[in-house]
C-alpha cells in the first residue's frame, strides 16, 4: 500500500467512493471510526470553525448515532443514521442522513489491513442523482476529505516507536487526560491491570503486585494457554505525576532499566517511555514486547476516558 491523502470519486450518478491510507492497524482505526470519544476528535472540519457538540453512537447492529456540529455555540447541521453491519475491525454499514433532509444514503466502510497499514475505502450509495449533486453542492466533500486527514493525524500519531541507538527504545504516545491521572493509571495495580495487556495477545493477567516506592518491587504474571511468565523489578525513582525509573529483571542478559516521563500540556499527557538494554542483543530479543505498546496505549486511552468521565460525575 502507498500513502496517500484522502481521495473522493463519484463512480455513478448515486456513488460516492472515499479512500485513505492510514498509518495504523485496522483495529485502531475501526475503533476511531466508531467510539465516540474518538469521533469528536477527527469529525469536524477545523478550517470551518466548526466543533462537534453531540457524539453519541450504540454501535451495534440496529443501533443509532447522532452527530451534531456547531459553530460559535450553535448547531448548524446534525448526521444521524443507523448500523447495518457491524464485522469489527474489517467492515461496517450504515445509514446517514443530515437534517433538514430526510433521505439517507447508505455507506459501505471496508478497513483491508496490510504490514500494519489500513486502507480504509467508503461506499456511499445516495437514494438519488439530486441528492448526490445536492450533497456535494453543499461542499460536503472538501468537509469530509479534511475530516479524514484529521483521522490520519489521530491514527498515526497516537503511538510512536524510535530506536535511537544499539541499546536504546523510545516510545511516545499523548493520552487525553492531565497527567495525575495518568500517573495513578501507571501505579496503582487496580488500574495498571486493566490496560497494560493487549487483548489481541491471549494473555491473561493472573496477578499485579506493585509496590510503587524507591526500593519497592513489581511482579506482573501472565497466562498464555498452558504456559505462565513473569516480569518483575525494583523502582529506582518514584516522582509523583512526573517520572518513574524501574528495572526489568526477568531476562537472563542483564537488567533492562525503563523511565517514564509524564508532561501535562492543554490538559493532555504526553508520555515517553525509555527502555535502556544491557546489550543490543538484548534489545533485540526482547523488543518484541514494545509491539504490544500501541495497542496497550488505546487501552490506556480508553480507560482514561472512563477515569475522566467518573471524575466529573462525582
Amino acid at each position: 500500500m502507498s500513502y496517500r491523502r484522502a481521495t473522493v470519486e463519484r463512480v455513478s450518478d448515486t456513488e460516492l467512493v472515499w479512500r485513505r491510507t492510514l498509518r495504523a492497524r485496522a483495529s485502531v482505526v475501526f475503533d476511531a471510526y466508531t467510539k465516540p470519544e474518538l469521533v469528536k476528535r477527527w469529525w469536524a472540519p477545523e478550517s470551518r470553525g466548526l466543533e462537534m457538540v453531540q457524539c453519541e453512537a450504540d454501535v451495534r447492529v440496529g443501533g443509532a448515532y447522532v452527530y451534531a456540529l456547531a459553530r460559535e455555540g450553535k448547531i448548524v447541521v446534525t448526521f444521524t443514521g443507523r448500523y447495518l453491519e457491524l464485522d469489527p475491525p474489517l467492515r461496517l454499514v450504515q445509514t446517514a442522513a443530515m437534517a433538514p433532509f430526510p433521505e439517507e444514503s447508505v455507506a459501505t466502510v471496508t478497513f483491508t489491513e496490510k504490514n500494519g497499514v489500513t486502507e480504509l475505502v467508503s461506499r456511499e450509495v445516495y437514494p438519488s442523482k439530486a441528492i448526490l449533486d445536492q450533497a456535494i453542492a453543499s461542499g460536503m466533500e472538501d468537509g469530509a476529505l479534511e475530516t479524514l486527514d484529521l483521522l490520519a493525524e489521530l491514527v498515526e500519531s497516537r503511538t510512536k516507536v524510535e530506536r535511537k541507538s544499539e541499546r536504546e527504545l523510545v516510545v511516545t504516545r499523548t493520552v487525553n487526560a492531565p497527567k495525575h491521572i495518568v500517573f495513578e493509571a501507571w501505579t496503582k495495580a487496580e488500574l495498571f491491570r486493566r490496560w497494560w495487556v493487549p487483548k489481541s495477545f491471549g494473555l491473561n493477567l493472573l496477578s499485579c503486585e506493585m509496590g510503587v516506592r524507591v526500593g519497592g518491587q513489581y511482579r506482573l504474571a501472565f497466562a498464555h494457554g498452558d504456559s505462565t511468565m513473569e516480569f518483575f523489578g525494583t523502582y529506582l525513582e518514584v516522582t509523583p505525576h512526573s517520572r518513574l525509573v524501574w528495572t526489568n529483571e526477568e531476562g537472563d542478559q542483564g537488567k533492562t532499566v525503563t523511565t517514564v516521563t509524564f508532561q501535562e500540556v492543554g490538559g493532555k499527557t504526553l508520555l515517553v517511555v525509555h527502555d535502556l538494554y544491557p546489550s543490543k542483543e538484548a534489545l533485540e530479543a526482547g523488543s518484541g514486547s514494545t509491539e504490544a505498546m500501541p495497542e496497550a496505549f488505546d487501552q490506556l486511552d480508553e480507560l482514561l476516558v472512563s477515569l475522566g468521565s467518573s471524575t466529573e460525575t462525582n
